[in-house]
């Protein structure tokens, strides 16, 4: 990142540079972004550096420095600037629903983001589908109709309507709604295709072939994951492999499933910024399809020991640990869906 010495005007100079930050932080350059906000004055506007500050460390998975950056940009808001106001509060919505899972407290905090963008007609899309996220924790089904509304409401703002689709889609695929999850993703996977955005193509192409695994789909699955599966990949990695493991368990290809998962497990939970719930799901699966219910049992225990009480593979790893119980001779317990 090339960047200018001398300036006669220190606020333009910030101004340029943060929008540099917001380039670099789109191509995913988080080095970049850093170096390119390390320039800028903070002084000539903390709340916009900030701001810059919590998504580059949101991104960098570093959610407490997200947080605290959010809340620092917002303590420093100038007068009336709905757009920075409404943006760092969506930022500061990412810690609650995401790391706390604290649905009542973030649709609190949503409701205030919702309410000033639908006076302002700013940042609509982002504070819906940060509201449909909140209602999703609550059990609330008003969920659904804020992520559409954000999902149509999006407009050129192709970053805005993949969050907002991305959110749709989780909420959809465990909540009866697979078949529209599907479609979803399909359509999101062509427009991040069609439109260049390449970190978002690998991510709906993931969730594609997720739900296709879901509808039974093993040999197409399994023929994606032969092609898509690559050392550069850096979103939702657990799941793309856990997806393609398991295709070829349920083909009754056993080796190559634990190939796949073999090679999921040497890739450091920095590097794929996710947790690794849905690998021991898919560890949990391959056992017990191969025949081993004993080492099904003890990769469900790891998934239930690590992953947060929404993480949507839990109740898939629960329905595994059913189904291995049954053949050890124990009973199985029953299933919360809730």
């Amino acid at each position: 990142c090339a960047l200018p010495i001398e300036w006669s005007d220190e606020d333009e100079r910030t101004r340029l540079l943060l929008q540099a930050v917001d380039a670099l932080i789109d191509t995913a350059d988080l080095v970049g972004a850093r170096r390119a906000l390390s320039h800028a004055d903070r002084s000539a506007d903390i709340a916009g550096w900030e701001l810059r500050h919590a998504r580059i460390a949101w991104q960098a998975g570093e959610p407490e420095e997200s947080a605290a950056a959010a809340a620092a940009g917002l303590a420093a808001l100038p007068g009336n600037d709905p757009e920075l106001e409404i943006a760092l509060r969506i930022e500061e919505l990412r810690y609650p629903i995401r790391v706390e899972f604290d649905g009542h407290r973030a649709a609190t905090l949503a409701r205030i983001a919702c309410d000033l963008a639908d006076a302002t007609d700013c940042r609509r899309t982002q504070a819906h589908a940060s509201l449909g996220s909140a209602l999703m924790l609550c059990g609330d089904p008003e969920w659904r109709h804020h992520l559409e509304l954000a999902v149509t409401t999006a407009g050129p703002d192709r970053h805005a309507y993949f969050d907002a689709s991305n959110a749709l889609i989780a909420g959809l695929m465990f909540t009866d709604g697979l078949r529209d999850a599907l479609a979803a993703a399909d359509r999101a996977a062509r427009e991040a295709r069609g439109s260049g955005h390449h970190r978002w193509y690998d991510q709906f192409s993931i969730l594609e072939h997720f739900l296709r695994l879901l509808h039974g789909e093993c040999r197409e699955v399994g023929f994606w994951g032969s092609h898509f599966l690559r050392p550069t990949l850096r979103t939702a990695v657990y799941l793309a492999h856990a997806t393609a493991a398991l295709a070829f368990a349920d083909l009754g290809l056993h080796r190559r499933s634990r190939q796949i998962i073999a090679t999921a497990l040497d890739i450091p939970i920095g590097a794929a910024q996710s947790g690794r719930a849905p690998l021991d799901w898919a560890r949990a699966e391959a056992a017990w399809l191969a025949g081993d219910a004993t080492d099904a049992l003890a990769s469900v225990e790891q998934c239930l020991a690590d992953a947060p009480p929404t993480e949507p593979t839990l109740l898939l790893a629960r329905a595994v640990r059913g189904w291995a119980l049954f053949d050890t001779g124990s009973r199985p317990e029953p299933i919360d869906p809730a």
